[in-house]
């Protein structure tokens, strides 16, 4: 897989806001395949499987659900994987109160360098695509971040990513975005829509290799 060399390349590099920066900047084309690639093989099965008349319009609005979905999800990894590796750095060094403060402003601070890299990729990406589209007559910058914002705070209730052994999928993160999409399908609660979209998200997961990418080679002995 493509990926995977991809991130062959980047597994020596350090979290320095550098590095960091190249990580956010490689992440935002894999992601966006990654999507796309997903999404329209989604929408075909819909299509097929579930005989659903699915206007473009529609499948707009879905991609940008999966975007903003996907923005949110790496946030709120980022910080618990690069923040492990920084809190048992400070740990095995034994910091006061105050030196851990300090490292844990510079910690948010560098992962500030691979989030904004990252959105800054997405959102040009989308720009110039809708941009192409509409002939520039549809502001998608603004509409995205507002779209972002309001999904971040809603899914933040959600504690749980996905599935866990001896659980149901229920109350996940993951489940209720793929209700949101048969919500948006007009299909609310049709356990044919969410389903199918529950597994194509945790696959896009498991393709952008997270973990892979943000902790380096030394630290995974």
């Amino acid at each position: 897989m493509e990926e995977n060399n991809l991130w062959e390349q980047l597994k020596n590099i350090e979290n320095d806001a550098e590095g960091l920066k190249k990580k956010g900047k490689t992440l935002a084309p894999v992601l966006g395949m990654a999507i796309t690639k997903n999404v329209g093989t989604l929408i075909d099965f819909f299509k097929k499987q579930n005989n659903l008349k699915i206007q473009t319009e529609k499948e707009i609005e879905i991609a940008l659900e999966f975007y903003a979905f996907f923005m949110h999800f790496i946030d709120r990894q980022s910080w618990y994987i690069l923040g492990d590796e920084e809190f048992t750095k400070a740990f095995k060094k034994g910091l006061g109160k105050e030196e851990f403060k300090r490292m844990k402003a510079n910690f948010e601070e560098k992962r500030v360098f691979f989030l904004r890299e990252l959105y800054d990729e997405i959102t040009n990406s989308l720009s110039r695509i809708f941009s192409e589209m509409f002939s520039g007559k549809i502001n998608i910058k603004k509409d995205f971040i507002t779209l972002l914002d309001k999904r971040s705070v809603e899914y933040s209730k959600y504690k749980v990513v996905f599935q866990e052994k001896n659980k149901g999928s229920k109350n996940t993160l993951v489940w209720e975005f793929s209700k949101k999409i048969a919500e948006i399908l007009k299909q609310a609660e049709d356990i044919r829509i969410i389903m199918p979209t529950y597994k194509i998200t945790c696959d896009i997961i498991g393709l952008i290799q997270l973990p892979e990418l943000l902790v380096p080679k030394h630290n995974t002995k």
